[in-house]
C-alpha cells in the first residue's frame, strides 16, 4: 500500500463536499456530493466519474466545453462567504459609480474613513 500526499490527505473517500448550481431569486441551491475515490491528482465524486477533479483547485475544468466546469468546496460556508462578499463588491461599486447623483454627500472626514480603509490615504 502507498502513502498518501499531503494532498490526497485533504480529501479522502467518502468525504462530503459542495458545489453551487445557481442563484436564482436570492434562493441559492447547493447539491452535497460524495468524494468516490482519490488518486495521485484528482479525484472522482458521486455522479460525474468521469470528471477529474483537481486535488490542488477542487474543480473540474474542460477546455473544450466550458458549461461542464464546476468548483467544489469543503463547507456550504465558503459558498455563502463568496457570494456574500460578491455582492458587496456589486453594491460598493454600484453605490460610488452612482455617487455624483447621490442625494447624501459625504463630508471629507467621511470620505477619508473609505479611502484609508480602501488603502488609498495613510
Amino acid at each position: 500500500m502507498t502513502t498518501p500526499t499531503p494532498k490526497q490527505k485533504l480529501i479522502e473517500a467518502g468525504q462530503k463536499l459542495y458545489r453551487l448550481l445557481g442563484v436564482k431569486n436570492n434562493e441559492i441551491t447547493i447539491e452535497e456530493v460524495t468524494v468516490l475515490n482519490v488518486g495521485k491528482k484528482y479525484f472522482y465524486i458521486d455522479d460525474r466519474k468521469k470528471f477529474p477533479i483537481s486535488l490542488d483547485t477542487l474543480s473540474y475544468i474542460d477546455d473544450n466545453y466550458c458549461q461542464r466546469n464546476f468548483q467544489l468546496f469543503k463547507t456550504k460556508k465558503e459558498i455563502e462567504t463568496i457570494l456574500k462578499r460578491n455582492e458587496l463588491e456589486t453594491n460598493i461599486k454600484t453605490y460610488f459609480s452612482n455617487y455624483n447623483y447621490s442625494k447624501k454627500q459625504h463630508t471629507l472626514q467621511e470620505l477619508e474613513q473609505i479611502a484609508k480603509i480602501i488603502g488609498i490615504l495613510e
